[in-house]
């Protein structure tokens, strides 16, 4: 993840979030209901990022898992035209003489 700055409503303070900055815990372990937040170093308000049930996060996993198969098609379709740009400056110079 990388580095975000961000600006504290509260007291103004600009810093940096860093995956290591984010904390979760359970608000309701029976029904696993998870908070994710951070805090500002300087006067330690509360940032709530997010509030998910299990299918939430399996939805986020889910679509993080079609987004990888997206990027390796998307890799798949770069060297394809890469091959085929090179064939086709290939055939242009035989046919061109």
């Amino acid at each position: 993840m990388e580095l975000q700055k961000v600006k504290c409503d509260k007291c103004n303070a600009e810093f940096n979030i860093s995956e290591k900055s984010i904390k979760s815990h359970m608000l309701s372990k029976e029904k696993k209901i998870e908070e994710t937040y951070f805090f500002c170093p300087k006067c330690k308000h509360k940032y709530i990022i997010t509030i998910t049930d299990e299918e939430i996060r399996r939805t986020i996993q889910d679509c993080k898992a079609i987004e990888q198969q997206i990027i390796g098609l998307i890799n798949i379709k770069k060297k394809m035209l890469g091959r085929a740009k090179e064939k086709s400056l290939k055939l242009e110079k035989e046919w061109k003489q």
